[in-house]
């Protein structure tokens, strides 16, 4: 699954994932996100509620804390619990400077059940 930046493409993803998940995923953001007494946290498989088209990300790469823009969040699902191949795959650009001039650099990075 692929959340992509057009905003109206994300509108459609996700009343079309709500239809399928329901509202254990709403009751799991409230219970998780919005919570007073516990720091905020989502399970492995409602993380991708916690990211919007064009969020910022902040993250290390080669040992240098980056901001980044939300480009793309896919799903590698594996059936069995806790595979090692089972994922959720952040692509994202960030500012680079090379000493001369700035570009956007796109990465991306993958985020493994917890």
């Amino acid at each position: 699954m692929v959340v992509d930046l057009d905003i109206s493409q994300f509108v459609i993803w996700g009343a079309k994932l709500w239809s399928e998940q329901g509202p254990f995923e709403l009751e799991s953001w409230r219970n998780m996100m919005e919570s007073r007494r516990i720091p905020p946290s989502l399970p492995f498989t409602t993380l991708w509620m916690a990211f919007r088209p064009g969020s910022v990300i902040y993250t290390r790469i080669d040992g240098t804390d980056k901001a980044l823009r939300l480009e793309t969040m896919e799903r590698y699902e594996c059936p069995e619990p806790f595979c090692n191949r089972s994922r959720w795959t952040i692509t994202a650009e960030y500012i680079k400077f090379n000493g001369e001039k700035y570009s956007l650099q796109e990465t991306s990075f993958d985020i493994k059940p917890y």
